[in-house]
């Protein structure tokens, strides 16, 4: 590796290099998520986690929300769902609900519409520690 900057003809650049990660044999997605509050046009208030990702076309919410809070449905729009390098799609009509997402930290509250998602999801584990101690480091 070399420098670009002048360095005293005594002293060499330090060189850093990677040629291996290691990572476990688990197949886990680590997503940015968030602990909020969510509240329904019942009045019902439920602590849940949401997946943030920036730059989704759509959000989405968990079904059975939509029926515990009984969420009001503004529309019923057809999701078309396509996989990657597949030929086909296929499309599904999901309700519209609206509710409100409010900080577990101070007052703030977002209005939010998402269309729902019967697909279950579960936490994941905490990052490796490497990961962690990483993150610490810096």
């Amino acid at each position: 590796m070399f420098s670009i900057c002048k360095t005293p003809t005594n002293e060499q650049s330090a060189t850093t290099s990677t040629n291996k990660i290691d990572t476990s044999t688990c197949n886990f997605v680590h997503l940015q998520t968030a602990r909020v509050f969510i509240t329904g046009s019942n009045g019902i208030t439920k602590l849940t986690r949401c997946l943030l990702k920036g730059g989704s076309q759509s959000s989405f919410i968990s079904s059975d929300l939509v029926d515990t809070l009984n969420l009001p449905v503004i529309s019923f729009e057809p999701l078309d769902l396509q996989a990657y390098e597949s030929p086909t799609s296929f499309s599904h009509k999901r309700r519209q609900v609206q509710f409100q997402l409010s900080s577990i930290w101070d007052k703030s509250k977002v209005n939010v519409i998402a269309l729902e998602s019967s697909n279950r999801y579960a936490s994941h584990p905490s990052s490796p520690t490497d990961i962690s101690r990483f993150a610490k480091s810096k």
